[in-house]
């Protein structure tokens, strides 16, 4: 914003007719230009930066998410299959018992 506020005086002034405008002048302007510059080139490297921090932190906490997940549904499926089999094998042994009830009442 600031660099558009210096060249748009540079042409006004050139566009008045000010010839005398000094060549020290304007290489002070184009110095300041150039530090302007500068400094929004350093503001947006430390923008990059803090982009990629605050992005590898997001990666990881959602990674750290989804593998809690992960794990939470792991151990409620494999405790499901445990319930299952327990289940299973207690109907079978009511089943056994029943068939040798059953065979000794003939």
């Amino acid at each position: 914003m600031l660099t558009q506020k210096v060249l748009q005086s540079l042409l006004l002034h050139h566009s008045l007719g000010h010839d005398d405008c000094s060549t020290v002048v304007l290489f002070q302007l184009l110095s300041d230009i150039a530090e302007h510059l500068e400094n929004i080139e350093a503001l947006l490297e430390h923008r990059k930066y803090t982009d990629t921090r605050q992005m590898k932190n997001v990666r990881q906490a959602m990674l750290s998410k989804v593998e809690r997940q992960l794990k939470h549904l792991e151990d409620t499926h494999m405790s499901t299959i445990n319930n299952l089999t327990a289940e299973v094998k207690a109907v079978k042994e009511t089943l056994e018992n029943a068939k040798s009830k059953f065979i000794g009442f003939e």
